[in-house]
């Protein structure tokens, strides 16, 4: 027999909407007996999608009007800290009147990222920063992130911790 038979086909993974991730974590909970798997075959998404959105439940709940709308997928950066810097740096620069070019935020992300080399304890921690590379693909998903372009407005500077990209980006009226 020809092996090409047995070829599995991958289907495109479906984005969930928020409401559809609420439902999700709602009749997890009402159904705590369920697996996974069960609560995916109910909803026609994969099992792992159901991990994911149990695991970010908070987030996902959290979310409410226009978010909910606005929203489909969202995913945290990986250097908050850093991010959260380079945000503040763009914040100024934008009230000084200037244009935001990658390569000055790829520059600065850099900076941060030696500053913050200096700082960190945990070798865990280190190893993952010292990879960072601020890469054309993470500047370019930086600013869609934050709303950012060379012409446009940037939001008020987070406050104290970590500042949600979600909450930056309705802030924005994207």
């Amino acid at each position: 027999m020809d092996g090409s038979k047995w070829k599995m086909i991958r289907k495109a993974p479906r984005l969930t909407t928020i409401q559809e991730k609420k439902e999700i974590i709602q009749y997890h909970d009402y159904n705590p007996g369920l697996y996974h798997y069960q609560i995916a075959v109910k909803f026609g998404v994969d099992s792992s999608t159901v991990s994911r959105i149990i695991k970010n439940r908070e987030k996902i709940l959290s979310l409410k009007g226009e978010e909910m709308d606005k929203i489909v997928k969202f995913k945290s950066p990986h250097f908050p800290y850093l991010e959260e810097e380079v945000l503040k740096w763009c914040i100024i620069e934008k009230k000084m009147k200037r244009r935001l070019v990658a390569d000055d935020i790829a520059l600065k992300a850099r900076e941060v990222k030696e500053m913050m080399i200096k700082l960190i304890v945990d070798p865990k921690e280190l190893k993952k920063l010292q990879r960072f590379e601020a890469s054309p693909g993470w500047v370019q998903s930086f600013k869609k992130r934050y709303g950012i372009d060379s012409e446009s407005t940037i939001p008020p500077a987070p406050e104290a911790g970590y500042c949600s990209p979600f909450k930056l980006n309705l802030m924005l009226e994207i």
